[in-house]
């Protein structure tokens, strides 16, 4: 009966011991937290997104999951894909939680760590349409580093829908002129831009005004490896 005894309040301090260790954990959840949040407060209602996994579950995502079974049979198929997705599915945020997306950085090899990586046609049609907005979230965009008077650029809109420009100056869009922060709706299709009085970067991002957190992004990462 003693033995019972004290098992029974060594298992007692041994289960108050775990449960203050693990009240004490960090929580490993704010990044994706955050995001999640972000996301739902930018697209009220469901929309087709490209990621790893799935991360917003209640939305459609484009795409294959990004494992690394996955992404060996995306790259036994030797075919390019994104480019196809985006037109049929247009996307209308990417969330880079995983190295494979992070369209930041260049597509470079040398750093072994990721693994399989995306083709080089794929990774550039993603770095070529959506904007970085906030720690990893991108929108669906289009960056022009500088625009010349007289100098029409032309550039190809995936992802359908009205996007908000971001620049210093006045713009030509397909014939019409836009001031800073106007809104353009633009279709899956081929278009023109141009700067109108003096050279100007710009930015057309997806949505209208979207709104972007005035504090930093968490450092943790959106996962903890297992």
């Amino acid at each position: 009966a003693l033995a019972a005894i004290l098992a029974g309040t060594a298992m007692m301090i041994l289960g108050s011991v775990i449960g203050d260790y693990v009240r004490k954990l960090p929580d490993q959840t704010i990044a994706q937290a955050e995001i999640v949040a972000l996301v739902h407060r930018l697209f009220p209602e469901p929309v087709s997104y490209i990621d790893r996994n799935s991360m917003i579950s209640s939305y459609p995502k484009v795409g294959f999951f990004m494992s690394n079974w996955g992404m060996e049979i995306y790259r036994a198929g030797n075919e390019p894909v994104v480019e196809g997705l985006m037109r049929r599915k247009q996307p209308k945020f990417l969330i880079a939680n995983t190295c494979r997306l992070d369209i930041s950085r260049p597509q470079d090899d040398s750093d072994k760590s990721c693994g399989y990586r995306l083709f080089d046609e794929d990774f550039a049609t993603l770095r070529e349409n959506f904007v970085h907005h906030w720690g990893v979230l991108y929108l669906a965009g289009k960056s022009f580093e500088q625009l010349i008077p007289l100098q029409s650029q032309s550039f190809e809109i995936l992802t359908s829908g009205t996007y908000t420009l971001e620049s210093t100056a006045k713009v030509s869009i397909d014939g019409e002129i836009y001031e800073p922060g106007d809104q353009v709706n633009l279709d899956q299709a081929m278009h023109t831009i141009e700067a109108i009085d003096t050279p100007t970067a710009a930015i057309l991002r997806f949505g209208v005004n979207p709104f972007k957190p005035d504090h930093e992004p968490s450092q943790q990462p959106i996962y903890y490896p297992l």
